[in-house]
């Protein structure tokens, strides 16, 4: 086995952060150092906080339901304060409500008051409980006006929180915090019930001096001014609402309607305005493709609205960083992520913060998606192999924890592998089933709240059967395959019997995943693709063809997230080694450190070289050197013969064993 081949050179798999690992991209800067780098992708949404503490479960109050939020804000850049009034109406769901309890934080209260009564009210942390004057029955409605004012917080090194930004000057809101829990951000502008399982509608008032505009959530009902020249802009979201998904923004900016879809306005700086074009040519296309495959757009409008930091989904208002206002499509990837949001996220939203994949993993999954639309198939394979699978892969030791309930929510597991799960999941239902089940998971929890469990239902009406064994592995276990592979054959009269034999050797989750496995049988000018169900430690499989074999691929199109490595000697004892080989690197994609596996039927003069696309010499890793017969590996870790760590992107390996030459391909994802 690969596992126990002779190692040529040393092999260590040092150990690196979930931070260190990003989505590979096309954004580039140039370093204080004057290097060419790459900008993290999800460090423009949501990355890079420390580790969180396993969540406790999201509580939502079981006594009272808010229906609707009226917000009247005036952000005062001059003070860095903001002064905003909250009328807040809210349902009895129990007999003899005499009390509620909101969320608030670094903001406060002058009055509380129902019906013109002043209510006792006392705030403790970002506790504000308030007694009601008189008792609410199942049913009950009533409307709390909170008077407050203050300095809002943002969260500490992170994202989330409302920000005066000085450059460009911007006032806003944004819903989610990195390193906070709970990670609802809502409360650090105005109080209410901030958590993802409470929804209501809301009307939102913003001041403005006269040059700046305001965006919030909904439509824009009406714009007034009054004597002095400042404006109010008035925002009316009629659909159901999670706090965090709440948001305004203010700046001085340009409204541009897009010229292909009504529904669909752009607010950008107004210095911004000569990239917009460029930037989001390709929206109305994604906004296409998504209603082809999930329904129509479910809201009133739609816009991306720019912000001095990250891209977060609020509803019907995207933020989107400034620095990615390129006038270019290179960042396609991140706007087809927030709009994906739009179903998924904001018109089902999770209901407990331990759910988050739910929403990050499905709009990771929408980027595949669109890149489909645009690609088709091969390009949607290779998005998922090289943006999706390897920053997983290539720090799977540190991420062995489950997408449910995870140890890091704005991470790779919850993102990256989150969205692979989606990937095989379609593998395993068949298209039709697997997109049946994203629609009706929608239709079932639109406008509301869901868990993985309603998924899964939505998933098993359509595939006809139970799918736990998938989710238990996949969802609410870390890990993922890691499998020796090996293939024989035989002639039998006319035709030929082909052994394929699979060892599962991970460590790290179930002892044998259950998964559809592909392997595609080459001959001499024709093929065939046989489809085996792995669900045990070790499988023979037996499959005839009526033709000479000359090679069998694994997984071809990538369907498995799996560590995979041909053994060149078959499960039950096979054929020995005929002539030298050269194997998939393991893994592959990989960061920092890959493995590179050969064979050797005698002893050999070897030599192994890395090249990059256009041919150039990267790094000599054996240099003629000899080696016995037998299987072995040698190490790649990303550096070149200069010993610089070489960029992102696309190397080739090549031996050369005596007579023989073969070469490969590999990717680095830094």
């Amino acid at each position: 086995a690969i596992l126990a081949a002779t190692l040529v050179g040393a092999l260590t798999w040092p150990g690196s952060t979930e931070a260190d690992v990003i989505r590979p991209s096309e954004r580039f800067r140039v370093s204080d150092e004057g290097e060419v780098v790459r900008i993290p992708a999800r460090v423009i949404e949501m990355r890079g906080g420390p580790a969180d503490a396993i969540s406790a479960p999201t509580v939502c109050p079981d006594s009272f339901d808010v229906q609707h939020y009226e917000l009247h804000l005036n952000p005062v850049r001059s003070t860095s304060t903001l002064e905003g009034t909250a009328i807040i109406t809210i349902e009895s769901t129990v007999d003899g409500l005499t009390g509620v309890q909101l969320a608030l934080r670094d903001l406060v209260a002058s009055s509380v008051e129902r019906a013109g009564n002043a209510l006792t009210y006392a705030q403790v942390g970002d506790v504000m409980t308030i007694d009601l004057d008189t008792t609410y029955d199942t049913g009950g409605t009533f409307a709390i006006e909170i008077v407050y004012s203050g300095t809002p917080d943002t969260e500490s090194g992170g994202f989330g929180g409302f920000w005066f930004f000085p450059f460009p000057i911007t006032d806003f809101s944004m819903g989610v915090g990195l390193n906070a829990t709970p990670p609802s951000m809502g409360r650090y502008w105005f109080p209410g019930v901030d958590a993802p399982c409470d929804k209501a509608t809301c009307d939102i008032y913003v001041e403005t001096n006269g040059p700046k505009t305001a965006v919030s959530n909904g439509a824009l009902i009406s714009v007034t001014t009054d004597s002095t020249g400042r404006k109010t802009h008035h925002w009316q979201e009629t659909h159901q609402i999670a706090t965090y998904l709440m948001s305004i923004s203010v700046a001085k900016y340009t409204a541009i309607p897009d010229t292909a879809n009504p529904l669909i306005t752009y607010y950008v700086h107004n210095d911004l305005v000569p990239v917009a074009a460029g930037t989001f040519a390709n929206v109305p296309a994604m906004m296409t493709h998504f209603e082809s495959l999930f329904g129509p757009y479910p809201y009133d409008k739609f816009s991306y609205v720019t912000t001095p930091i990250g891209d977060m989904e609020h509803q019907t208002c995207v933020s989107h960083s400034t620095a990615l206002m390129s006038g270019t499509t290179a960042n396609d990837d991140i706007l087809a992520h927030e709009l994906m949001h739009q179903w998924f996220g904001d018109l089902v939203t999770y209901e407990d913060w331990r759910e988050v994949w739910l929403s990050e993993g499905f709009a990771t999954y929408g980027e595949a998606l669109f890149v489909e639309s645009q690609s088709g198939a091969a390009g949607y394979r290779n998005y998922v192999t090289n943006q999706l699978m390897a920053p997983y892969l290539g720090n799977a030791a540190n991420l062995t924890y489950p997408i449910y309930d995870p140890t890091f929510k704005w991470g790779t597991v919850v993102y990256e592998k989150g969205g692979v799960v989606l990937h095989m999941l379609r593998k395993v239902m068949g298209d039709t089933a697997f997109f049946a089940a994203m629609n009706g998971y929608l239709a079932n929890h639109a406008f509301s709240t869901a868990g993985t469990g309603d998924f899964q239902a939505a998933c098993e009406t359509e595939y006809g059967s139970s799918l736990a064994w998938f989710f238990n592995e996949w969802i609410y276990t870390g890990g993922h395959p890691v499998i020796d592979w090996t293939w024989d054959y035989a002639p039998n009269g006319p035709d030929y019997d082909v052994s394929l034999g699979i060892v599962q050797t991970q460590t790290v989750g179930p002892a044998a995943y259950e998964m559809p496995v592909d392997f595609k049988i080459s001959g001499v000018g024709t093929d065939t693709t046989v489809t085996v169900w792995m669900n045990a430690a070790t499988q023979t499989f037996p499959v005839s063809v009526p033709f000479e074999p000359t090679s069998v691929q694994f997984d071809p199109h990538n369907w498995l997230l799996d560590e995979a490595a041909f053994v060149p000697t078959g499960v039950g004892g096979g054929v020995p080694v005929a002539t030298a080989a050269l194997e998939s690197n393991r893994p592959n994609p990989f960061n920092p450190l890959t493995a590179i596996p050969f064979h050797l039927p005698a002893a050999a003069r070897v030599s192994i070289t890395i090249h990059d696309p256009a041919g150039r010499l990267v790094r000599t890793l054996l240099d003629a050197e000899q080696i016995p017969s037998g299987s072995h590996l040698v190490p790649w870790d990303g550096v070149s013969d200069t010993g610089a760590d070489v960029a992102s992107g696309v190397y080739f390996y090549r031996m050369l064993a005596g007579e023989k030459i073969e070469t490969r391909k590999m990717h680095l994802v830094r």
